[in-house]
């Protein structure tokens, strides 16, 4: 009597948490996850951010190193650690494969910010891709300051203009 009316709750917990960590582990669980994760309240938009903002900084560095476009699509694919946004960029690889542009199957997928979206179409049509996207990561929150807890909020319109000015200024 006395064992478990001072282990049971230590043991229903442990249970409960070692059973969440196995459904999150298979693909269906990780996939309900990272969706949840992107639809709640306050964190979803910042979890959002933080992973396109790893993807375009990702894109950005391999395209302006020579790697061609589908395999630095694949690679920023890994670096996005969220299985629905993945989905989004493995449909767009396949989109593109089929002669789409990069920009279209992004925004249809609603997944990305339209401004994200935006800058690559124009990064698409003027041919300075890596540029746009390091442009429009500059814009989200560095993946840096999230995990250091030392986020800081900016105001992404004047954050571009500036960024697209040292951008011009370098070339």
């Amino acid at each position: 009597m006395l064992f478990s009316k001072q282990f049971w709750p230590g043991i229903r917990d442990g249970t409960v948490t070692m059973t969440f960590r196995r459904w999150k582990r298979t693909p269906k669980g990780k996939m309900r996850w990272d969706i949840f994760m992107l639809r709640a309240p306050i964190f979803g938009r910042l979890t959002l951010l933080v992973a396109v903002a790893r993807f375009s900084r990702t894109l950005a560095t391999l395209l302006a190193s020579g790697v061609q476009l589908l395999p630095a699509m694949e690679i920023g694919r890994n670096v996005l650690e969220n299985a629905k946004l993945e989905g989004v960029v493995e449909e767009a690889i396949v989109a593109i494969r089929g002669g789409d542009n990069i920009a279209e199957p992004l925004k249809r997928s609603r997944a990305f910010p339209p401004m994200v979206t935006h800058m690559i179409a124009v990064g698409e049509r003027t041919g300075q891709l890596e540029c746009k996207e390091r442009i429009a990561a500059g814009g989200l929150p560095d993946p840096k300051q999230h995990r250091s807890g030392k986020l800081r909020v900016e105001s992404p319109p004047e954050q571009l203009v500036d960024r697209a000015d040292a951008q011009r200024a370098e070339l």
